[in-house]
């Protein structure tokens, strides 16, 4: 009687550790999908603090060249202000030419001159 009971008892854990075993392959398998999908996740959220950083970074360049927009734009005003500054002093460079010498002693050099000076050209 001891040993039917025993025999029982065996047969129920022997059951009971097929079942563990079948549970624990289970769980195992399980925990190599979970380990799996962690790891795809920190990759994510790797490659989500990389682009952060390149976005903040390209906002910087992007703020950066719009001042240099606004720098350009005030620096070509100034050169258009410019061109018939040049436009005159060659005008008057042209009209002097090969006769320097007898212009550098007239007049009308010095108040080409003195223009020139005023507007500083």
């Amino acid at each position: 009687m001891q040993e039917a009971r025993l025999e029982a008892a065996m047969s129920d854990l022997n059951t009971a550790q097929a079942q563990l075993d079948e549970k624990q392959r289970e769980l195992d398998k399980v925990q190599a999908e979970y380990d799996k999908a962690m790891a795809h996740k920190q990759m994510l959220v790797e490659d989500a603090e990389r682009c952060r950083r390149k976005m903040e970074a390209a906002s910087a360049l992007i703020s950066g060249l719009g001042g240099e927009k606004e720098r350009w734009t005030e620096q070509s005003k100034e050169f258009k202000a410019q061109i018939g500054r040049y436009v005159l002093l060659t005008t008057m460079t042209s009209d002097l030419g090969l006769f320097l010498c007898m212009y550098v002693m007239s007049p009308y050099f010095w108040h080409l001159s003195e223009f020139a000076l005023l507007w500083q050209i």
